[in-house]
């Protein structure tokens, strides 16, 4: 499979800005990772009042649980691999595949370990979308709209995580599994419409698909548009790529941000949990 460098664009000579539309594709992503988080609890609530076909022990309930998060540190690997060789878009046009098929796994699950598998490939999906979502979002928006978009993911996975709870309320688990697939479908629509990363284009020496994603993100007068803007950028991330080590993370720059980001995340998951 190669880079996707093409998108459903007839014209090059687009004068209004779409960087939104893939920052709202990686939005619907979001809402994936807050989908597979929030639907335990009401899933399970739904199984015990009714008739599922197979036995449902506190073993089987910690798994439902637990399968999840240990699919995402797959997903979080494959995902370090695939964002360089498939691109941003394309790494999340993948990741679809594991979420929708883990879903139908769930919703037409027969016997606990069908379920236990879809739940780990929905896992593999989160995982992967946790790394390439927000790349993406960063090299696609705009520099006035990047943070905007970019704190929107915790708000479209809340949206996620409450959603569930919501329809779980009112339809049993396997019809709640299968309103999750909404997510990922919608999330492929518009990534068909939208351009991969131009920032990874140009590391793969794509410079004329990245003139015509910058013209299509930014709008072709604007001065984003404009390839020479991202040449530093580009070179600096191919050196910095080549000179990555474990020791950069003694780095106060590099050390602190990583301690914020981890303490936020282990609040925010632990807030969901409770």
């Amino acid at each position: 499979m190669e880079p996707d460098s093409t998108f459903l664009i007839t014209t090059e000579h687009s004068s209004r800005p779409m960087f939104y539309l893939p920052c709202i594709a990686t939005w619907f992503a979001s809402m994936i990772l807050g989908s597979s988080v929030g639907y335990t609890s009401p899933a399970i609530a739904s199984m015990k009042s009714r008739n599922t076909g197979f036995p449902l022990t506190d073993d089987t309930q910690s798994l439902l649980g637990s399968l999840m998060p240990l699919g995402a540190v797959l997903g979080a690997v494959i995902s370090a691999f695939t964002v360089e060789k498939f691109g941003r878009k394309g790494t999340l046009m993948l990741c679809s595949i594991p979420c929708v098929i883990g879903w139908i796994m769930i919703a037409y699950a027969d016997n606990i370990y069908v379920l236990l598998i879809g739940r780990f490939l929905t896992g593999v999906a989160v995982g992967c979308f946790t790394l390439a979502g927000p790349l993406y979002i960063a090299e696609t928006a705009s520099p006035q709209t990047r943070g905007f978009f970019g704190s929107g993911i915790l708000l479209a996975s809340g949206i996620g995580v409450f959603a569930n709870y919501f329809i779980g309320a009112y339809l049993p688990w396997n019809w709640l599994a299968i309103s999750n697939i909404l997510y990922p479908i919608i999330m492929l629509v518009l990534l068909v419409f939208s351009p991969e990363s131009p920032l990874f284009l140009m590391k793969h020496k794509l410079h004329i698909e990245a003139k015509y994603s910058l013209n299509f993100l930014f709008g072709i007068n604007s001065e984003l548009s404009n390839p020479n803007l991202y040449i530093n950028e580009e070179d600096k991330e191919t050196e910095e790529d080549e000179r990555v080590s474990i020791s950069d993370f003694r780095k106060k720059e590099i050390l602190l941000p990583f301690c914020v980001a981890y303490y936020a995340c282990y609040k925010y998951c632990a807030e969901i949990d409770f």
